[in-house]
């Protein structure tokens, strides 16, 4: 490389540390490749999509349910349906009036 394109890439350099050290990065999400079009199809669903966001952190159906507007029994129908895609898993269960 002649030694004035070095010294124009040595100031691309200095320029993107400039603009990469100094830019605030936010939160870094996990991200998971689906390889198996039924999963996929499964996932792009908007309602089941939405679920899906809200599972960010973990809730039941009950807490599901209000926070889309559904009643549990769609909400579990549907988590269900990602349950067998391998899309969602159970982490455990919680007694309430003694029923589990």
């Amino acid at each position: 490389m002649p030694p004035s394109e070095c010294h124009e890439a040595a100031r691309y350099d200095v320029v993107l540390t400039n603009i990469l050290v100094n830019v605030v990065v936010g939160p870094v999400l996990d991200v998971d490749v689906i390889d198996e079009p039924a999963a996929a199809a499964a996932a792009l669903d908007p309602l089941r999509a939405r679920l899906l966001a809200a599972l960010a952190e973990p809730g039941s159906a009950s807490t599901l349910a209000g926070q889309v507007g559904l009643t549990r029994q769609k909400v579990n129908y549907h988590l269900r349906t990602l349950e067998e895609h391998g899309l969602v898993r159970e982490v455990g269960r919680r007694a309430k009036r003694g029923l589990t």
